[in-house]
């Protein structure tokens, strides 16, 4: 399976938080902590539920649906809260299968050939 950017998670896809990343509870909330890098992530209650829930099996529009019927919510404006979650997550390189926004960006800047090293000064002036 290929690597999926964040904008194209849809309610077919089953999320799955990467190994590195782990769910800490903090009173009513949640933290998600990459420990590769030392981030932390803020959760509200809601949210921290739904990601408890992302095991890489369940598609999205049956968490979704689940989610509809135990609290008796819209399904439409749920399924629109869900999606906008998880492509955060996945734009934040915390899913797997998906490509975060800075994977994405290394990898344009590698297909451009322009490192970080290689940016000139301001304005475009080399100093000569």
């Amino acid at each position: 399976m290929g690597q999926l950017v964040a904008d194209g998670i849809d309610t077919s896809f089953a999320p799955q938080l990467r190994d590195h990343v782990a769910i800490v509870p903090v009173e009513q909330e949640a933290i998600l902590y990459e420990e590769q890098v030392g981030q932390l992530h803020q959760l509200n209650p809601t949210a921290a539920a739904v990601c408890s829930l992302f095991d890489g099996e369940v598609s999205l529009a049956t968490l979704i649906d689940d989610l509809a019927a135990v609290f008796q919510g819209d399904a439409t404006e749920i399924e629109a809260d869900v999606l906008a979650m998880t492509r955060e997550l996945g734009r934040k390189g915390l899913l797997v299968g998906v490509t975060g926004e800075a994977e994405l960006a290394v990898g344009d800047g590698l297909a451009a050939g322009v490192g970080a090293a290689e940016a000139g000064p301001a304005g475009g002036d080399d100093g000569r």
